[in-house]
């Protein structure tokens, strides 16, 4: 494996929504499982990913590690994770595809294989290794803790800024090229200048798609082409998309690209790496 396309992210990378239309069929247009009753779909994700779309462009092999409701805590961990061997890898391009800048992971305590995740009794081991905590009030006991006593503004965005610079440094180390995108988090670079300036300085912002683009997050992109929310309106597109009953062209229902969605992701990642790395 010497010429490599890494994926780091959460669902946008794993590519949950790309999946074919006789799956919407089957599911009649809405396909919103948990975790452990869509390990079937994870073919069709993998397949139809970004990375994968991505990988065929570049001639490349793909290195899928995207985990669905991860944050960028787990995203960075991951690359410890995957069983590459880095020494040999002579040509690799790691894009580090930003999840929700207010997630963060730990450890599942069945991240190896020596027990069973959840009460589900599904065993998870080798895909899903990160409890993740969203600070949404009345979600449950742990991320009502979180919101209350642990969030911040400024504390996210420093995190997110470690996240970065930890994969920046892996990067240097491995002599990898690196590449940061922004899924759908709506506060874009701005933000982190905002709360960590000192931190965010410190980033190499050349290998940011978002300052050669006219959109900051590739859902915003998504969006206007699809033409289905009034563009004056466009930031108001989860209530319209998860109200329709059928996936649009570029995005669906339940707010992850299509497979034409993961196909124009990877054009645009495409068209930076060249720009950028003359690859």
């Amino acid at each position: 494996m010497t010429n490599v396309i890494v994926g780091l992210g959460c669902s946008w990378t794993q590519g949950e929504g790309g999946y074919p239309e006789e799956i919407w069929k089957q599911y009649n247009g809405k396909i919103n499982l948990p975790m452990h009753k869509s390990m079937h779909l994870i073919p069709f994700e993998l397949d139809h990913s970004w990375v994968n779309v991505l990988a065929k462009q570049k001639n490349y092999q793909p290195v899928n590690l995207g985990q669905r409701g991860i944050g960028n805590r787990a995203a960075a961990r991951s690359l410890y994770l995957t069983n590459t061997d880095w020494s040999k890898v002579e040509n690799g391009i790691v894009v580090f595809m930003l999840s929700g800048f207010e997630r963060f992971d730990f450890f599942r305590d069945c991240w190896t294989n020596t027990k069973i995740c959840g009460t589900s009794k599904v065993k998870e081991v080798g895909h899903y290794n990160f409890q993740t905590l969203w600070p949404h009030l009345g979600h449950n006991e742990q991320m009502d803790v979180y919101a209350k006593y642990l969030y911040s503004e400024s504390g996210t965005a420093a995190e997110q800024m470690c996240n970065i610079l930890e994969v920046q440094t892996f990067c240097k180390a491995h002599n990898l090229k690196f590449v940061i995108a922004n899924a759908f988090d709506g506060r874009g670079k701005s933000f982190f200048f905002e709360h960590c300036s000192d931190l965010a300085n410190k980033i190499d912002w050349g290998c940011y798609i978002h300052d050669s683009t006219d959109y900051e997050s590739f859902v915003e992109l998504l969006v206007k082409k699809d033409k289905f929310v009034p563009l004056n309106k466009w930031r108001d597109y989860y209530g319209y998309y998860q109200e329709s009953e059928w996936p649009k062209q570029y995005l669906s229902n339940c707010i992850h690209p299509t497979i034409e969605g993961y196909k124009v992701i990877a054009d645009e990642l495409n068209t930076f790496i060249k720009l950028k790395y003359n690859i």
